[in-house]
């Protein structure tokens, strides 16, 4: 994942890297797969993709009316996944799915620190 909307895909360990449409010309921050073939990207401009297929393609998914500046997602199954951003010294992003993506909740927590990862581990 990369700018202007660059994802780049590997079949051999990263030996050779093929160029996947994204379609979108916005940076992308973060990537997360849950599997082989369910993965998700994020970046500016609110921008969120999905692949079901391994990366061959990846699908615009509709982001929460106002939310830019998608810097991390992280995914616990195929159904909980959480999206963090933000905007400098404005506000912090932390949105949740419990059905796969459709549709975010804003869960946002009231401070100006912009979400840059996540982590979580199963107990």
């Amino acid at each position: 994942m990369g700018t202007n909307g660059v994802i780049l895909k590997s079949t051999d360990a990263g030996v050779n890297w093929t160029q996947q449409s994204s379609g979108t010309n916005d940076d992308f921050y973060s990537t997360f797969f849950t599997g082989p073939f369910h993965g998700w990207a994020v970046g500016n401009s609110g921008t969120i993709r999905r692949t079901t297929d391994g990366g061959n393609s990846w699908n615009p998914v509709i982001s929460p009316a106002g939310f830019t500046g998608l810097r991390a997602v992280w995914f616990l199954d195929q159904n909980i996944g959480f999206i963090g951003g933000g905007i400098s010294n404005s506000y912090a992003l932390i949105l949740k799915t419990i059905d796969g993506g459709a549709p975010w909740t804003d869960i946002s927590p009231n401070t100006g620190q912009v979400i840059y990862g996540f982590y979580f581990t199963l107990f």
